[in-house]
């Protein structure tokens, strides 16, 4: 973040109070000494990040967000994400954590953290990993539709908790 313009303020940008992490969101802004902003908070104006209230321009963007930062768009249908791309591009605000950086999240990548622990690394996992299954891969697939009685089953795509069947409920 030395990066970062003086002059400038460092903010959360949180998808706000319907995300299921806006709690976390709030506690980790307030404890890190960071302005917590929705996106239509924000303004882009002669290529400077600003906050619509006023006061300092914004010089580094923590993006907690449940959409990737190129496809968020104002409640007008500004894309303000992509607005927020191109100013970091050009070097005018820091983004503390890169766009994409959510791979991790990504529930179709945990049967590949094995191998890619071992490649990056160099070195075999410390823990054994909970088995995974690509149900897109039709074998994998048969392999947990006849054991879905003893499996916990999430969707790729799900967060909360939402849509997760376990053992017999399944």
């Amino acid at each position: 973040l030395s990066s970062a313009q003086p002059g400038t303020r460092a903010v959360l940008l949180s998808s706000g109070p319907g995300s299921g992490a806006w709690f976390e969101h709030s506690r980790l802004a307030d404890g890190a000494g960071l302005g917590l902003v929705l996106h239509d908070d924000l303004d882009v104006t002669d290529g400077r990040v600003v906050h619509r209230d006023g006061g300092d321009p914004i010089g580094v963007l923590y993006l907690r967000i449940d959409v990737e930062l190129r496809d968020l768009v104002d409640g007008s249908g500004r894309p303000i994400g992509q607005q927020l791309l191109d100013v970091a591009i050009d070097g005018r605000v820091v983004l503390a954590n890169a766009p994409g950086n959510g791979i991790a999240d990504d529930k179709s990548t945990y049967p590949l953290v094995p191998e890619l622990i071992t490649y990056y690394l160099a070195e075999h996992p410390a823990l054994e990993s909970v088995p995974t299954y690509r149900t897109a891969d039709e074998s994998e697939r048969r392999g947990v539709l006849e054991r879905v009685g003893e499996l916990v089953t999430k969707p790729v795509d799900g967060y909360g908790g939402a849509g997760v069947l376990i053992g017999p409920a399944a």
